[in-house]
């Protein structure tokens, strides 16, 4: 649930990202950061909200996992490989963002991770998203980048991050994973 300038926007994951995870790890057993809204499509055996905080619980099974964006990002990132070092993830798709190649929390997701899919486009976002593109991060959005963007055929009443994204793939089935996601972006198997 990322953090857009000022102003907090629930952004969703659209249904086709949930179905290829459930292609690849079988079933959803945990998500550890979502509501109640979004469960009634993702259907994990069992999730925590901002008010279960799964920061805080332990983490098991097969784990979906859209990370809320802004200061919890990182939290988040190191709680996730966390549990997978630890033996408490048997799966898990982490999906976030590319805007931070360059610190340590995704770097060590990518050192863990069995494989990575950089998404090719900018992914169509689902929920309250009203006013996106007035600002993001304290800049205004200039003619020229959304020329740009509807250029390459973004549509910005549609809400689009501007940076790209990326699903970090742990776990033993990453064959699997290439096949289902490669239809998503460029897959690279690192285990």
């Amino acid at each position: 649930m990322p953090l857009v300038g000022s102003k907090k926007i629930m952004w969703y994951t659209p249904q086709v990202y949930i179905d290829a995870a459930r292609e690849v790890m079988g079933d959803i057993d945990l998500d550890p950061a979502t509501d109640d809204r979004v469960q009634k499509r993702i259907k994990a055996k069992e999730y925590y909200t901002v008010h279960t905080d799964g920061l805080i619980v332990p983490w098991f099974g097969r784990v979906w996992l859209n990370s809320p964006y802004g200061p919890r990002l990182k939290l988040f990132a190191d709680k996730a490989l966390y549990q997978w070092i630890v033996g408490n993830v048997d799966e898990m798709i982490f999906l976030t963002h590319t805007e931070e190649t360059h610190s340590d929390w995704f770097q060590e997701l990518g050192r863990h991770s069995s494989a990575v899919c950089f998404h090719e486009r900018p992914i169509e976002w689902v929920g309250d998203h009203t006013g996106v593109f007035e600002e993001i991060n304290g800049i205004k959005l200039d003619a020229p980048k959304e020329a740009h963007y509807k250029d390459v055929g973004v549509d910005l009443d549609i809400p689009y991050t501007l940076h790209g994204s990326i699903f970090f793939y742990f776990g033993n089935n990453s064959d699997k994973f290439k096949e289902v996601f490669s239809k998503f972006g460029w897959v690279i198997c690192t285990k």
